[in-house]
């Protein structure tokens, strides 16, 4: 099965260098909101920047803070510095796959 390859799977998203770095400090921060709107024109990447938001914090799940987990504390999330993930992940191909 060959998987087609459109604009917003593309992992290598160019501009929207401003809502990428705003939804970073969020996460760094541990202020993420609970819906994002993501607004502009046709064509210009918006879904292209939603897949690559949900890529990201599918790899990088928040950690809650309702105590112990099953084998101990959760370790802490390192700050990150780019929404970049790894594009060969089970993830991404469930992402690129439209599952």
């Amino acid at each position: 099965m060959d998987i087609i390859s459109t604009s917003e799977n593309n992992l290598n998203l160019l501009g929207h260098d401003d809502p990428q770095q705003k939804f970073l400090d969020a996460y760094n921060s541990d202020r993420l909101h609970h819906a994002w709107l993501i607004t502009g024109s046709r064509g210009i990447g918006k879904a292209s920047l939603a897949k690559k938001i949900a890529r990201f914090m599918l790899h990088n799940p928040p950690v809650g803070d309702t105590g112990p987990s099953l084998f101990g504390d959760a370790l802490e999330n390192s700050p990150a510095a780019t929404l970049e993930t790894n594009p060969h992940s089970a993830i991404n191909q469930i992402i690129t796959a439209d599952s």
